[in-house]
């Protein structure tokens, strides 16, 4: 009587014609396969089946650039430029803005919320109700104290014929400002929705 060969897959309950399911290890990020050169942790070791990195990860750019025939190590005032008298040289402020972070666009929530209106009003004049409503719910999310923000909705919301929600953003706007520069137009609606 002849005896099968041990599954590879030991333990399990499958035949030896069907294949091992693969570990489930998450791959490695693009940040751990291809870190920028000169970062602290060196790169791990590729899968078996994992395409070959490109040239430009084999041979990283370096970060300082070669010493230039002719010129000394010594940082001395006197520079072929066009007579400025600045001490200013391309390779050796390379590095200085290469490690500098990006720039983040800062925006606070006032801002914020007058782009929001902005975009709003624009979609408003151009009819298209709902990307108006979209960004005047994000105005009044961002500034729910703030009563332009309750007016564009209000409005809005009426062109979309979302009629108690508009009645409701009138009268919030009412409340916050009852004087405002669009209350006249803001009681008005209200008449007309009643």
């Amino acid at each position: 009587m002849a005896q099968t060969a041990p599954s590879p897959c030991s333990g399990s309950k499958q035949g030896a014609d069907k294949p091992c399911p693969a570990p489930s290890t998450p791959p490695p990020s693009a940040a751990q396969q291809f870190p920028f050169p000169g970062e602290a942790n060196p790169p791990t070791a590729p899968a078996p089946n994992a395409p070959k990195p490109s040239a430009d990860a084999d041979h990283p750019v370096p970060t300082e650039s070669p010493d230039m025939p002719g010129a000394s190590s010594s940082s001395s005032s006197s520079s072929s430029s066009s007579g400025s008298g600045s001490d200013y040289t391309p390779d050796a402020n390379r590095s200085t803005r290469r490690k500098l972070p990006k720039a983040e666009k800062l925006e606070t929530p006032d801002q914020r919320v007058d782009e929001d209106l902005r975009v709003a009003k624009f979609y408003l004049d151009r009819e298209n109700y709902l990307a108006a409503y979209m960004r005047s719910q994000d105005a009044v999310k961002t500034e729910p104290d703030y009563a332009p923000t309750h007016f564009s909705l209000a409005q809005a919301a009426q062109k979309m014929k979302k009629l108690d929600e508009a009645k409701a953003e009138y009268n919030a706007y009412l409340k916050l400002s009852p004087d405002g520069d669009d209350a006249k137009a803001a009681r008005k609606a209200l008449e007309e929705l009643r």
